[in-house]
């Protein structure tokens, strides 16, 4: 979730190479240690990968030999870390690692079920300071408490009659003081309100009003927690169906169409987003100054607005509290135009209520919910589920052999769905309880309430249920064409007569050693199926269901080559129908399992020591040097569901590609 450049910047600015460098480090070194903290984060921030690329462009954050070193992924889901030791305490820190949402309780931040383990975090965190963010202390000379005036002034007059900020701005009859209890009683209590403006001078009284009004005038409160601004109204414009606002009500100052007479008087004033002289706004917007080019189009309006929120009051006399209110975030292009788009999309429904297709409650909507929530709570951050790359990936070296090492990391959630019991996953998103007990990493707590799960599990299982459909319409013309072709080899009197033993479980193994065909087998082999065939082959790769060698037309033999394909008929029919849950995913519990299939099956766990890496009650503790491998199998019961084992004891490497778990059965 978060970003430490004190603690990895020197790592990935080493492993970067500008084209003048070669191949990076201590050119990239050089410069890392050249540039102040704010141009690290910046160039970081126009450099690096993101969190988002995650989801959106996973090849670019993903984890491979050849680019272990390489990877600079610089995430910005959550607040960089490397100069928080200069902005809070460690007892805030310690209490906030403990129970973030104690403190914020709408807060992302889950818990992490931290004791003792929350004292050294807070430690090493308040190491990581940034002496530049503790500025020497501004002193309040006259000239700036002249200043200040003018602006409490300014801010007062906008409201009320001159004699009336006149009269606040002397306390006169207690006035300023009254205005100040009213504010901060609500964050201090009345007593203590009292207490503290009592101590003020009339000059403090004056800095904490004017603080106070411009909280309210710039509303820091729509982002911000801040007592007693609970109720005030957000300063921004209504943006809701901001699409169909007439342009004519689009402000455009003067770069509107009419005031050419304007522009031309004043060259180069009007020529870019930024006025020629604003160094300083120019190298917060990452150097970047483009042409202004403003038509009368809601799309000219946003993208203009939001590469400056103030390029309309170019060359307007204002006062300070007159100008736009709105902040400049420096936004990059890239982000600029997918705002705009959200923007033109605020219109009104252009099909009627009766005619709207229910989204939120069809497959599709309930995915799309859940993988909202998901990458709101960063799940996708631990987890592989939708297609993501997860960036926990990143902290795990590689084995000898080139493959990543992933016994402590959180596992891949694909397939989920049709694995888990929905009831189980209610509690555990609730309290999550251990099942890996030899992992460091522990599944955080995110407090969520009763909607929330039933998204996250809707989600889960719509992925499987989507996947399923996914195959079965690919699958669905080749079953056409072998069925299609039996039936006419059967009317013409094919010689080749159908036997069990084809058409049992494993039957493609047997093929790719006999080379045995039936009608409609060549069904890789049809132009009209050709695109079909390649998603299945890709499909089934994907998934482990088949060797590559086996498919490769230069590298197989033309019997393997065949039987290749009807295993993987076989598999990938199979997964379907595993992968076709319904929610809520549940079992049904048989009413009774006889005495003797109990004590079958016990005899059979003990015999292939299964223990020896499984965990099960009572929990035993590895012996020395002997990591635990495999998962707990107490809550195995009530937490995965029986088909998803059934197929996981047939063959484990097909259902989760490097797991350890061997293959004890086959498909017998």
């Amino acid at each position: 979730c978060h970003a430490n450049m004190a603690r990895f910047g020197e790592h990935w600015f080493a492993r970067e190479a500008a084209p003048e460098d070669g191949p990076g480090g201590e050119p990239g070194l050089d410069r890392y240690r050249a540039m102040s903290h704010e141009q690290r984060i910046r160039h970081a921030l126009d450099h690096f990968p993101s969190h988002l690329d995650a989801v959106f462009a996973p090849d670019r954050v993903r984890v491979e030999p050849a680019r272990r070193d390489d990877l600079r992924i610089f995430t910005r889901f959550a607040p960089e870390l490397s100069g928080v030791g200069s902005k809070t305490t460690p007892a805030w820190l310690y209490s906030w690692l403990i129970d973030p949402s104690r403190y914020a309780p709408d807060t992302r931040m889950p818990s992490l079920r931290l004791t003792s383990e929350a004292v050294h975090i807070a430690a090493y965190l308040m190491t990581l300071k940034n002496d530049v963010f503790l500025p020497d202390e501004v002193p309040l000379n006259n000239a700036r408490q002249e200043m200040a005036e003018e602006l409490l002034a300014a801010l007062l007059s906008t409201q009320l009659s001159d004699s009336q900020a006149r009269a606040i701005m002397q306390d006169e009859a207690g006035r300023l003081t009254d205005l100040l209890l009213d504010r901060l009683a609500d964050s201090w209590g009345t007593a203590q309100a009292r207490e503290l403006v009592d101590a003020m001078s009339l000059e403090k009284k004056r800095l904490v009003l004017l603080g106070g009004r411009m909280i309210t005038h710039y509303g820091c409160y729509a982002c911000h927690h801040i007592p007693g601004f609970e109720d005030t109204a957000l300063p921004g414009t209504e943006l809701s169906q901001w699409g169909e606002k007439p342009v004519s009500r689009l402000y455009l100052a003067y770069f509107a169409p009419g005031f050419e007479d304007v522009r031309r008087s004043h060259p180069g004033v009007f020529d870019h987003v930024y006025p020629p002289e604003a160094d300083r706004l120019i190298h917060r917007a990452h150097g970047r100054n483009p042409e202004a080019d403003v038509s009368r189009t809601h799309a000219s309006y946003a993208t203009h607005k939001l590469r400056n929120p103030r390029i309309w009051d170019r060359l307007k006399r204002k006062a300070p509290y007159e100008k736009f209110r709105m902040p400049n975030f420096y936004l990059s292009e890239k982000e600029i135009e997918g705002l705009v788009t959200f923007l033109l999309s605020r219109r009104s429904s252009c099909v009627s209520g009766e005619l709207r297709v229910d989204y939120a409650n069809t497959p599709a909507g309930m995915i799309a919910a859940g993988r909202s929530l998901g990458r709101e709570l960063n799940c996708v951050a631990c987890h592989e589920i939708d297609g993501n790359v997860p960036l926990i990936q990143q902290h795990f070296p590689f084995s000898a052999g080139g493959d990543r090492e992933f016994d402590d990391a959180p596992p891949s959630l694909h397939g989920a769905g049709a694995k888990l019991q929905s009831s189980w996953l209610y509690g555990f998103l609730d309290e999550a309880e251990t099942i890996r007990p030899w992992q460091e990493i522990r599944m955080p707590s995110f407090h969520l309430d009763h909607e929330q799960r039933s998204r996250l599990m809707r989600y889960l299982v719509g992925l499987s249920r989507d996947e399923s459909k996914w195959v079965a319409k690919r699958l669905g013309p080749v079953q056409e064409y072998i069925q299609a072709a039996r039936e006419a080899a059967a009317e013409a009197g094919d010689a080749n007569p159908r036997s069990s033993a084809e058409d049992a479980p494993g039957a493609g193994e047997k093929q790719i050693r006999s080379g045995v065909s039936r009608p409609g087998d060549d069904w890789f082999e049809q132009e009209f199926l050709a695109d079909v065939a390649e998603s299945l082959r890709q499909y089934a790769l994907a998934n482990r269901l088949v060797a590559a060698d086996l498919i490769d037309p230069e590298t197989a033999g033309t019997d393997a080559y065949a039987g290749a394909h009807k295993t993987i008929l076989e598999r990938v029919e199979s997964l379907r129908k595993l992968l076709d849950v319904t929610y809520p995913a549940m079992d049904v519990i048989p009413a009774s399992i006889s005495p003797e299939r109990i004590a079958d099956g016990e005899a059979m766990f003990q015999s292939l020591q299964c223990m020896a890496c499984h965990v099960f009650m009572p929990p035993r503790l590895p012996r020395e040097g002997e990591p635990l491998l495999a998962p707990d199998l107490r809550p195995a019961y009530r937490r995965l569901r029986r088909a998803w084992v059934r197929k996981w004891l047939e063959n484990p490497q097909r259902m989760l590609p490097l797991t350890y778990m061997p293959d004890m059965f086959g498909d017998g």
